[in-house]
Parts: C-alpha cells; sequence; structure tokens
C-alpha cells in the first residue's frame, strides 16, 4: 500500500512521528495473512517510531523536572541573598564608625556606645526577640537597641553597680522611656579601672525620634539632692534612627 504525502507540514519531530503512526496503523495484516515484506518492514519502523516518541516523552519529562529544580534552587539562592543581605545592613548599621564617649560631670563613670540597632537588626543580631518587634508594631512603636560600655573612673564607693534599669531615654517630643528587655543585658558589678559591655532597648514611638540618652550614675548633689546623670545629646541627628518610621 503506498503511504500519502501528508497535507500539513512535518517539521515538528512529535508530528512526524505521529502522521507516519496513523497513516501506518491501517496497514497491519489482518490476523490470518502472513505480511509481506513492505508491512514487516513498515512495523519495525513503527516499532521504531514508538520507541523514539517513548524516548522523546521521557526527554521532555526530564527536561521539565530539570527546570522545576533549577526554579527550585534559584528560589532558594534568592531567599539566601535576602537574608544575606538582611544580616549585612544589620552589621553596617551596628557596627559605628567609632565608639560615641560620654561622661557625667563629676567624670565618675564613663559611657561608651558601641552599636545602635533598630527594629529587625536587632532580632538579626540576636538581642531581642521577633515577637517583641511585632508586638511593637501593633503599638505604633519600634524597638531601639544600644550597645553600651560602662567604665568606672573614679566612682567615690568603689565598686559600680550596672543594670539596665540605670539607662532611660528622651525623644524629640519630651516621652521619656525607661529600658525594655535584651538579650544580652547589661548587669555587673565594676570597681575602679574596670568596665562592663551590654545591651539597653527602648520601645519608641515611631512618629518620635531618640533625642538623649541618659545614664543615672546614682550620685547626688546638692542639699536637694539632684540626681548626676551622664548625658549624650544630639541623637536625632543619627541617620539611623530614621528607620525607625520604617518599621
Amino acid at each position: 500500500m503506498a503511504i500519502q504525502t501528508p497535507l500539513f507540514p512535518v517539521s515538528h519531530p512529535y508530528i512526524a512521528i505521529v502522521a507516519i503512526f496513523i497513516l501506518s496503523s491501517g496497514c497491519s495484516p489482518s490476523p490470518n495473512t502472513a505480511p509481506t515484506v513492505d508491512q514487516q518492514q513498515l512495523m519495525k519502523e513503527n516499532e521504531e517510531l514508538r520507541a523514539q516518541l517513548q524516548l522523546a516523552r521521557q526527554e521532555t519529562e526530564s527536561a521539565r523536572t530539570e527546570t522545576i529544580r533549577k526554579k527550585r534552587d534559584l528560589e532558594v539562592t534568592i531567599e539566601e541573598i535576602r537574608r544575606l543581605r538582611g544580616e549585612s545592613a544589620a552589621i553596617s548599621a551596628a557596627q559605628l564608625s567609632e565608639p560615641i564617649i560620654f561622661t557625667d560631670p563629676s567624670e565618675a563613670v564613663e559611657i561608651e556606645v558601641t552599636k545602635i540597632l533598630v527594629g529587625m537588626e536587632a532580632v538579626n543580631a540576636e538581642k531581642i526577640h521577633e515577637w517583641q518587634v511585632e508586638k511593637l508594631k501593633k503599638q505604633g512603636k519600634a524597638m531601639v537597641y544600644f550597645e553600651v560600655r560602662v567604665t568606672n573612673k573614679n566612682f567615690p564607693s568603689g565598686g559600680k553597680r550596672v543594670f539596665p534599669s540605670d539607662f532611660s531615654l528622651v525623644d524629640n517630643k519630651n516621652n521619656t522611656y525607661s529600658y525594655a528587655v535584651t538579650q544580652d543585658g547589661i548587669s555587673a558589678t565594676i570597681h575602679a579601672g574596670r568596665s562592663t559591655t551590654g545591651g539597653i532597648a527602648f520601645e519608641v514611638y515611631k512618629d518620635a525620634i531618640p533625642a538623649e540618652l541618659l545614664y543615672d550614675t546614682g550620685l547626688v548633689t546638692g542639699s536637694m539632692g539632684w540626681k548626676i546623670y551622664a548625658k549624650l545629646r544630639g541623637l536625632s541627628e543619627f541617620e539611623v534612627f530614621k528607620k525607625i518610621a520604617e518599621q
């Protein structure tokens, strides 16, 4: 039997395979008739085409699986890049070009601010918990973290006890904040010439900017017993605090 030429182009390999298979399907010999040489050749070609079609399907499925794998790998890579960028941003924000040093009028203690972190930066640095940040978002607040070093320069009664509660923060709207819990809260007794390092944090309103960090030395002056503070002013000029509104 002569094979007619298809009326449609068969440039696509799948179309060519299917077309030949359809045209040849009617040429199979009846069960009671011995196949001719041409029919045997055609049957052989059919088997080869079936094998090629099966192989093509397997290659297509393999290519699809590989594409899915590469997509997943790409998604993992993108997520890793985002994570690393977040950590990098936290590190760059955390490291001050040089410590900010301030002291009280009597120079009994010296305070150094070595890191400042806002919101998720403090979470990434494992200074506070993420649930604290999420809770503050609902309250219209953001967490501001300071890493500080306190040195006993000339404290009159010998050992100086240091706690997070010694610190407070004032914003540019005259709101005063007491300390919030951190994972590395500063706490120690330091003797003359010794230092201790730890964290302090404050829950600041998003529409405000920190203006002044205060440290209560525990000393008093005058007949009225006025407290003596070490004060770090001018915080509102710090670029890092502009991130508070973004939290």
